[in-house]
């Protein structure tokens, strides 16, 4: 009897330990930004007039069509992803022209306190190519957010 009221005594002091673990790196961790949803459009190549651009937001389809073309395959998934510019606006990562096989991965996007958005992201490399490319990320966010945009790389 004795050992099964130890066992409990400790197992009671090992979920009590755990708890109050999590709950300080829980306090550690809050901040006050917020993760901001976006969809990846795919389907667009940079043109071959972009070396790069000024601002990574971009608010009309006007400023967008000067930057991208639209690069539609075969398959269902082969039309580009549709921007609706009233209700969203786009950020796009473009990367110098190079003949390394490049990919960007998104990390996250998030606002801060003074409700600019932050958007962080990985690059990938590869092989060697016989040709080259201009990686490039582009990002469809809600029009609701309306500050500046800075880029992070990881």
């Amino acid at each position: 009897m004795k050992t099964i009221k130890n066992i409990f005594i400790i197992l009671s002091c090992v979920f009590m330990f755990t708890a109050c673990e999590n709950t300080n790196k829980t306090k550690k961790n809050t901040t006050n930004d917020a993760v901001i949803s976006y969809k990846i459009a795919k389907n667009y190549f940079v043109k071959n007039t972009v070396d790069e651009i000024e601002n990574p937001k971009i608010t009309s389809q006007e400023d967008f069509d000067e930057i991208f073309g639209m690069a539609t395959t075969m398959g269902e998934d082969g039309k580009p992803t549709s921007i609706d510019f009233s209700k969203e606006f786009v950020i796009a990562v473009i990367l110098p022209e190079t003949d390394i096989s490049t990919e960007l991965q998104p990390i996250d996007l998030i606002e801060n306190e003074k409700n600019n958005l932050i958007f962080t992201y990985k690059k990938e490399e590869g092989e060697k190519l016989s040709h080259t490319i201009k990686p490039a990320l582009i990002l469809i966010v809600d029009n609701n957010h309306k500050g500046e945009v800075t880029l992070k790389e990881e």
